[in-house]
C-alpha cells in the first residue's frame, strides 16, 4: 500500500513541477487532456472484433475463459509497445490506469452483463514487485474499476514461484514456468464469484490460464480475461 502511495505522489509531483507531457509525442497536454494528447490517441486502431474473436476461440489456453477484451494489436503499433514498456519498467503508472478506463469505457456492456464480481491483477511475485515497485496489472485494474465500479482484490491470488521472464519462452516452456506459480487464498470469499483476469499483454494466455485454472479449482463461477494489447499477427507459437 505505501508503495502505492509513494507511486501516485510522485506521479503527482511530477505532473505540477515538470508539467505535462504526452507520453507519444512529448508535447505538453491541455488541460483537457490526460496521458496521451487528443491527437496522438486518434491515430491509435482498436482491434478488430473479429480477429480478436478468432484468437480467442481457436487457442486451447483460452478455453478456460467465457470471454476476452482488448484493446489493440501489440503488432500493428510501435507506440503501444513504447506505451506498455513505460507502464511496466519506467513508473509510468497512469499509462495503466489511462487504458483501463479506455476498456471499461469501450465493453462497459459487456463489463456490466457479465456481472463480475471483482477483478485480479495478474499478481507479480514479491520479489519482482519489490524490484519493480509496483504491479502495472494493477493500475490497469484501478482505471477498469473507477468507471465501471468493479472492485480489485489482490489478496485472493498469490504468486508463490519465482519465474524467469516468458518473453523468450515458446509456448510449451511457457507452460511449464507458470506451472504451480499460484496459489489462491480466502476460498470461502471466492467461491462461486465471477472474476476478469487483469494483464497489460496477454501473448499466449499460458499465466493468465494457469490463475483460471486455481480459481476453477476453488470452485468459482466463471472467469473473464482484460488486457490493453494482444499479439494477433505473431509468427510464433501464441
Amino acid at each position: 500500500m505505501l508503495l502505492k502511495r509513494l507511486n501516485k505522489f510522485w506521479s503527482d509531483f511530477s505532473d505540477f513541477f515538470i508539467g505535462r507531457e504526452c507520453e507519444v509525442c512529448e508535447i505538453p497536454l491541455s488541460s483537457t487532456e490526460n496521458v496521451i494528447c487528443n491527437n496522438c490517441l486518434s491515430k491509435f486502431q482498436f482491434i478488430d472484433s473479429t480477429l480478436l474473436e478468432n484468437k480467442f476461440h481457436t487457442k486451447s489456453l483460452f478455453l478456460n475463459f467465457t470471454n476476452f477484451y482488448s484493446l489493440f494489436n501489440f503488432y500493428e503499433s510501435q507506440e503501444i509497445k513504447d506505451l506498455i514498456h513505460k507502464l511496466k519498467y519506467s513508473n509510468k503508472i497512469r499509462i495503466g490506469e489511462f487504458f483501463g478506463e479506455i476498456i471499461a469505457e469501450k465493453y462497459r456492456k459487456q463489463l456490466i452483463d457479465a456481472k463480475i464480481d471483482f477483478l485480479i491483477p495478474v499478481p507479480l511475485h514479491p520479489i519482482k514487485q519489490a524490484e519493480r515497485g509496483y504491479n502495472q496489472s494493477y493500475w490497469i485494474s484501478k482505471g477498469i474499476s473507477k468507471i465501471s465500479g468493479i472492485k480489485i482484490k489482490n489478496n485472493f491470488v498469490k504468486r508463490i514461484k519465482y519465474t524467469e521472464t516468458q518473453t523468450h519462452l515458446n509456448l510449451h516452456d511457457r507452460k511449464l514456468n507458470v506451472e504451480n506459480a499460484f496459489k489462491i487464498k480466502n476460498h470461502n470469499q471466492i467461491k462461486g464469484k465471477i472474476f476478469a483476469i487483469v494483464d497489460d499483454v496477454v501473448t499466449t494466455g499460458s499465466t493468465t490460464s494457469e490463475i483460471a485454472k486455481k480459481l476453477f479449482e476453488n470452485e468459482v463461477k466463471a472467469v473473464y480475461l482484460i488486457s490493453i494489447a494482444i499479439p494477433l499477427l505473431a509468427n510464433k507459437s501464441d
